[in-house]
């Protein structure tokens, strides 16, 4: 049986097919899922309605660009595809013992978002925004997750700047990939650095990985953030640094 069929009203976005409670929308299910998940993932606005949550505030969208703090799945084949392979991966131990630890170490920061304070300041033409750190932050500290929209890899067409490889199946394949050229949060504003103060890294809180950010060394107030965007990453951009 389909393990997300518990979902299917949902999925449909059909709020009046659900008997719920505020308590039963954040009941956790064998995978890590809940109801309230499930309508953020996919951006269910009926059902996001209806659910009254605090997490459930509409997105605000400025200039073209709509600032969320939870990945957004382009559809519902993409969630569905997303989470199976998860799933398996968990299931068949291909999932690093270091990924499943790092979850469970960060779990609680990147459900309550819980980012040092920081400014997005402009640096100018060639490089855009940037993000500064407003206070001292300690070394191994959570900056924050990337997010955006999950969606497969072109295949013929060149990506934005704003993309980043997204795993499921912990074999090397990366298929998929989060965008985050017109929906994201502060860590889009991330500038490259050959000599980076921020490590990125993939971390597994079921039934999904999480991109996060995290300080490689203190990082003293003013302090731009950075991280190395890696070789494959400028194959085929114009290279940037600060």
């Amino acid at each position: 049986m389909d393990p997300l069929y518990r979902y299917k009203h949902i999925i449909d976005d059909r709020p009046d097919k659900i008997k719920f409670t505020q308590a039963s929308i954040r009941q956790l299910d064998e995978y890590g899922l809940c109801m309230l998940d499930v309508a953020i993932f996919l951006n269910k606005e009926n059902c996001l309605r209806a659910f009254e949550a605090p997490q459930t505030k509409p997105l605000v969208t400025k200039e073209g660009f709509t600032y969320t703090d939870h990945l957004i799945f382009e559809n519902e084949k993409i969630f569905k595809k997303v989470f199976s392979r998860c799933k398996r991966a968990k299931d068949n131990g291909w999932i690093e013992q270091k990924k499943l630890f790092r979850g469970v170490y960060f779990q609680e920061d990147i459900e309550r978002k819980n980012h040092p304070k920081i400014e997005i300041n402009w640096i100018g033409d060639d490089l855009g925004y940037g993000v500064f750190a407003a206070e001292p932050i300690l070394e191994h500290k959570f900056i924050g997750e990337y997010v955006g929209v999950v969606r497969k890899k072109p295949f013929f067409t060149k990506e934005n700047y704003y993309t980043m490889r997204y795993p499921t199946l912990f074999l090397g394949r990366r298929e998929m990939m989060i965008d985050g050229e017109t929906m994201g949060n502060f860590t889009r504003f991330i500038n490259h650095s050959a000599k980076p103060n921020l490590e990125l890294e993939s971390v597994f809180i079921s039934p999904f990985t999480r991109m996060i950010f995290t300080a490689k060394r203190k990082i003293e107030p003013f302090e731009q953030l950075t991280f190395d965007y890696g070789k494959l990453y400028w194959k085929k951009r114009k290279f940037k640094d600060i």
